[in-house]
């Protein structure tokens, strides 16, 4: 099979249809491949069959044809997906996750007998508040970035596939060093996500009435990931606890400096503090 994928040589499996899987399952029907699924929600099954996004179950999977396999799971349920395809992984030309975690993901890997040269992390920088396959969109990831890491054995052409892969979803890539990526995304995605939360836990605590909420359009922007899945963040915060915490620690530091700031009613301090924050968000975001 040649690095770059044509629907003639290559099937797809997805484990997980939720809100990233079946976009992908979308996008990659709408570009005429193959892909076979399941989720543990059959209604989630039964629709990506209804809209034509997969063609069937990995029990349908052609043995005698090169296999790709992706899997969009809670990063607790990796391991239990490893043991029982094992057979699938170990035969995929190349096997990918969409974890927001990879510590965990890793450690699983190593301690199940799976044969690695062929697996390729990804993270697609990508997604909505709102979850599960019927939020899901075949553009989802056009013109989004998707970090793309490799463990010690993966092979060239095991990466060199996962581009072709996020490429034709629409994506654009950017490599890191997998033992950055757990400290790197507590604080760019992990940690606005716990600000978000705690933000509208304190405004619920105040018990006012929603009329009195005078929030304009910068509280809703702010806080709209704080409607995120739930059991999904449960699962991301517990299974990165060893570098989120950090992040709270720096976000503190700062907090607690722009506090003395407006307590002092240095103006020049709050002034500069604002303008540095601003011309960074400017030039970087």
């Amino acid at each position: 099979m040649q690095d770059q994928l044509k629907s003639e040589d290559v099937q797809f499996g997805i484990i997980g249809l939720g809100l990233i899987g079946g976009s992908i399952a979308k996008s990659l029907s709408a570009n005429k491949f193959e892909v076979f699924a399941e989720d543990s929600n059959q209604s989630y099954f039964d629709a990506a069959i209804k809209d034509s996004a997969i063609v069937g179950s990995l029990d349908e999977i052609n043995t005698s044809k090169d296999l790709i396999l992706i899997i969009c799971v809670p990063v607790s349920a990796h391991e239990s997906v490893f043991l029982k395809h094992l057979n699938l992984l170990n035969e995929a030309k190349l096997v990918t996750d969409c974890s927001s975690v990879k510590n965990s993901v890793l450690n699983d890997l190593n301690k199940n007998g799976l044969k690695r040269d062929n697996y390729v992390f990804s993270h697609p920088m990508a997604g909505s508040e709102k979850s599960g396959y019927l939020n899901s969109n075949e553009k989802l990831f056009e013109d989004k970035t998707c970090i793309l890491m490799t463990g010690e054995e993966t092979q060239e052409s095991s990466l060199r596939l996962c581009e072709s892969l996020w490429q034709i979803l629409g994506s654009k890539i950017s490599l890191l060093d997998l033992k950055d990526h757990d400290s790197l995304l507590a604080l760019t995605s992990h940690l606005p996500h716990l600000i978000s939360f705690s933000l509208i836990s304190t405004l619920a605590e105040l018990k006012l009435d929603s009329n009195k909420i005078f929030s304009g359009g910068g509280l809703k922007d702010f806080t709209r990931i704080a409607s995120s899945d739930v059991k999904m963040w449960k699962d991301i915060f517990s299974n990165n606890s060893e570098n989120i915490p950090d992040a709270i620690d720096k976000f503190i530091e700062k907090i607690t400096l722009f506090k003395n700031y407006i307590v002092e009613k240095d103006l020049e301090s709050i002034e500069n503090f604002i303008e540095n924050a601003k011309n960074f968000r400017d030039e970087n975001l």
